[in-house]
């Protein structure tokens, strides 16, 4: 079995995918745009981290450099106008065999009803996204639950894993 050990967390925020991935060995890439992640990477003192204060539609993503990105609940915050360039270039920068595990907002979620310039999408935008890979896992939720501040929100949301496919 081949190595794995390069992994890309986007929207670290409390670092604890970061801290998993870190604990199992990979070197991780965190990309946020939270001001506070900078001091919580500070606080790691890791050399198997690097950190990039940016929006994802401005990151420079390396090609085929990854062997797993997760992005739990931060996609969404990318604008409409960008989202799908910028996963087309998450995906590409994804080794063949590499996994994708993440969090993409319905439609139906709460926050679709602000004005926001968020991304929102339906099941079969989501499928559409990721036709292209083994879809591994991919459950649509509708759920009473809390945000990262503690208020109440409906979320409507896609957790979706899937595996890049080996180029024949």
């Amino acid at each position: 079995m081949a190595r794995k050990d390069a992994a890309i967390d986007l929207g670290g925020g409390a670092l604890r995918e970061t801290r998993l991935l870190l604990d199992l060995g990979f070197f991780v890439t965190v990309v946020d745009t939270e001001p506070s992640v900078a001091s919580k990477i500070a606080d790691l003192k890791c050399r198997r981290l690097t950190y990039f204060f940016q929006s994802f539609d401005d990151f420079n993503f390396p090609f085929e450099m990854y062997d797993l990105a997760v992005a739990l609940n931060s996609l969404p915050f990318s604008s409409p106008n960008t989202f799908e360039r910028t996963i087309k270039r998450l995906k590409q920068s994804l080794k063949p065999g590499a996994i994708f595990c993440g969090t993409l907002f319905g439609v139906n979620d709460d926050w679709n009803k602000l004005e926001r310039a968020m991304t929102f999408l339906t099941r079969s935008a989501v499928e559409s996204l990721f036709n292209d890979m083994d879809v591994i896992k991919l459950d649509e939720r509708y759920y009473l639950g809390l945000t990262a501040a503690g208020t109440k929100k409906h979320w409507h949301v896609f957790e979706i894993i899937a595996k890049k496919k080996y180029v024949q």
